[in-house]
């Protein structure tokens, strides 16, 4: 007979729940239930001990705090003897307690028992889990590191030392983290990378490709990442909120990344990244490396050297054309960026070999390699330093987008008429308006869409089966019919084909215009309008932005391109330069606009002399926001910009003759004739009728100022 349990043979039979069993077994079984019988009988005494202790607790919230600080029998045990011994040790606050002990502590203050104190680090004060004894009582992770610094063998830095080399010199963890000899093929992405952790069958993982094992969140239950367990709650990435306080250093309002402690303030991750202390080379006070050894040199002294490095070239000197490049660098106002820049950026290779001679300084040169959002940084640099004459970057978007299209698709025949397409018709129009500084980010975008459906289009017939010359009217009307309203924009893509003769007398259908143009409603366009001006808590780009929009009728892309030259302020009136005439502000929007530009770099991009220029500066050197960006951040305060302008249009346009209109807001005369007619104006006798005073509502008077009366 087998036993019902392991499945070995029966040599003394035992009864048991599922049948008989062998001695082993039943053995076995006999002594877990001594042992769950034990635990139960330490874990009530424990309990009893602490709800003397904490009797604001109930007991149910005790024995689970037990139960997290120690799950195991051995530690119930030890804790218990430890209380017995020294009843009033989770009151005292000793760095003594046993870790058992000190776990048990920070489970009771996180439950709420008020009469509970945690150990404190004896060396730092911190409290925190308290990991390492010493002579002194147990200190935290950080202190016992500190102890246990040394020389580094290969970087000279005094760190924790925590492996050696083969020849015995001591290595600290970032010499360790950065040998190749250590260094294994990752299981994820397969790229020779710092092992960080292993999967179950023991292959390894990279920091990128780990990922920490998901627990419950206890605000929106989903299972994911736990980055804080503060106050006893596990909160993941999607609920966590960093506290954000003014850094008391630089000021700025910036998530703390050290916390106020005595008489140190809270500081912000830019000001906590290195330690201040006096510049051993500039004598200036700052954040620095090498305090622990006794020589600081702060971070913009290093960053110098650094920058010298990279951009001296063989002959031992800067060349000329990269002088001012350097001088724009080094005048960034943290020097932490610089660092970090220099440390980390693929920009810096190519600025050597820009310095070497393996890249010309040139265009064509940078367009060579492969195109990421560091080249471009560093091109824009370029460009705005004089290394590189000026070019439309939104110009070159096009082309290469241009290019990726035609390279697409299968066959050589339908290249050709893309890339022909593209280049008589949609370049050539591009490169016009590009000379004339009116090719800004949204007509690429929609220049880029034109062609991309007249790929699209291409790529559709040859699936069919047909090409180009093959297709007829009900083709066309089927692909309109099986796709989105962004399928029509292949009607100038057919009527360039039919001037060629590539394609037979095919058309898009015109869509229907009776309809009125979409818009908001009159009171909620005012209402916006009352917050975007006197809700001080909206960031001063949205309340700029929007009120343009939203009383004044001009696109986001426009707005976006505004110059300090176009805001006029003379005798304390306001005007800005909408259109071929100034246009008079009233306040208060006119303070705010006096108040840009708005967040100016702090980097190097808004050193150069063209980011002083606009009103919104954006990222790259010399060049303003993207107006998708603005328009983005509108959207989050529920304007819609195109229906918000629609509704200023249909309102101006009500009472403004179609001249006004159109000299005013920057309208062609055309689109302003329509927009009258479409809000009912009639401004036929308006000649006849001009020299009849005005009325009182200064919304009448069509000079172009705006009244916030109402508002």
């Amino acid at each position: 007979m087998d036993c019902q349990r392991c499945g070995g043979p029966i040599v003394r039979r035992r009864t048991g729940p599922e049948g008989s069993i062998c001695e082993r077994c039943y053995s076995r079984a006999y002594h877990a239930r001594k042992i769950e019988a034990r635990c139960a009988a330490q874990l009530q005494a424990v309990l009893d001990v602490v709800a003397g202790v904490a009797p604001d607790l109930e007991r149910a919230a005790i024995a689970g705090a037990i139960e997290r600080a120690a799950p195991s029998e051995l530690e119930q045990k030890r804790a218990l003897e430890y209380l017995l011994a020294v009843p009033d040790a989770l009151c005292a606050g000793s760095p003594q307690l046993p870790q058992v002990v000190g776990r048990l502590a920070a489970e009771l203050v996180s439950a709420g028992a008020a009469a509970v104190v945690r150990p404190a680090c004896p060396r730092c004060g911190r409290v925190v889990e308290l990991l390492h004894p010493t002579v002194d009582g147990r200190i935290c992770a950080r202190c016992y590191g500190v102890g246990r610094a040394a020389e580094c063998g290969l970087c000279g830095e005094r760190r924790r030392i925590t492996t050696r080399t083969p020849d015995g010199l001591p290595m600290c963890s970032s010499c360790r983290n950065r040998d190749p000899s250590r260094w294994e093929a990752c299981a994820g992405c397969n790229r020779t990378r710092p092992v960080n952790a292993r999967t179950e069958e023991g292959g390894a993982l990279c920091n990128t490709c780990y990922r920490q094992p998901g627990l419950p969140c206890d605000a929106c239950g989903k299972v994911g990442m736990i980055v804080s367990r503060k106050g006893g709650r596990m909160l993941c990435t999607r609920c966590y909120r960093h506290p954000t306080r003014p850094c008391g250093r630089c000021g700025r309002v910036r998530r703390v990344a050290l916390r106020a402690k005595g008489d140190q303030p809270d500081l912000c991750p830019a000001c906590h990244w290195a330690a201040v202390a006096v510049c051993v080379r500039c004598g200036e006070e700052g954040p620095s490396r090498g305090v622990q050894k006794g020589e600081p040199v702060c971070l913009r002294c290093l960053a110098l050297a650094r920058l010298d490095e990279v951009l001296t070239g063989e002959d031992g000197r800067i060349p000329e054309t990269l002088a001012s490049l350097r001088g724009v660098i080094l005048s960034a106002e943290q020097p932490r960026t610089l660092s970090v820049w220099l440390d980390r950026s693929p920009g810096v290779a190519v600025l050597r070999d820009l310095v070497t001679g393996d890249v010309p300084l040139t265009h064509e040169g940078l367009d060579a390699l492969p195109q990421n959002a560091s080249l471009n940084h560093l091109r824009q640099l370029l460009v705005a330093c004089g290394a590189l004459p000026q070019r439309d970057p939104n110009l070159v978007r096009l082309e290469r987008s241009i290019e990726a299209l035609a390279a697409a698709l299968d066959q050589a025949e339908d290249r050709q008429v893309l890339r022909a397409f593209a280049r008589w018709r949609v370049l050539r129009r591009a490169r016009s308006r590009a000379d004339k500084g009116g090719f800004t980010a949204i007509r690429a975008k929609n220049a880029r869409t034109v062609v991309a459906e007249a790929a699209r289009f291409l790529a559709w017939l040859r699936g069919r089966g047909l090409s180009l010359s093959d297709c007829s009217q009900a083709d066309v009307d089927l692909w309109l019919a099986t796709g989105v309203d962004a399928r029509r924009r292949i009607g100038e893509f057919l009527r360039w084909a039919r001037t060629q003769r590539a394609v037979g007398d095919v058309s898009v259908p015109v869509a229907g215009t009776g309809t009125a143009p979409r818009s908001i409603d009159a009171e909620a366009r005012w209402a916006m309008a009352r917050r975007l001006i006197h809700d001080d808590s909206l960031d001063l780009a949205d309340r700029v932005v929007g009120t343009l929009v939203v009383l004044y009728a001009q696109p986001v892309t426009r707005v976006a391109r505004l110059r300090r030259s176009d805001v006029v302020d003379q005798d304390g009136q306001t005007s800005v330069k909408l259109g071929r005439e100034l246009m008079a502000i009233p306040e208060p929007l006119g303070t705010l606009i006096r108040t840009l530009p708005w967040r100016r770099q702090v980097g190097p991009s808004g050193k150069v002399d063209a980011a002083s220029e606009w009103l919104f500066p954006g990222r790259q050197a010399g060049l303003p926001l993207h107006p998708e960006y603005l328009r983005k951040r509108l959207g989050e305060l529920g304007i819609e910009c195109r229906a918000s302008r629609n509704a200023a249009l249909l309102q101006l346009g009500s009472r403004l003759p179609a001249a006004v209109l159109a000299d005013k807001f920057n309208i062609h005369r055309t689109t302003a004739d329509r927009w009258v007619k479409t809000a009912g104006g009639d401004w036929a006798r308006y000649a006849a009728e001009r020299p009849v005073p005005a009325a009182t509502d200064d919304r009448n008077q069509g000079d172009g100022r705006a009244s916030f009366g109402d508002v």
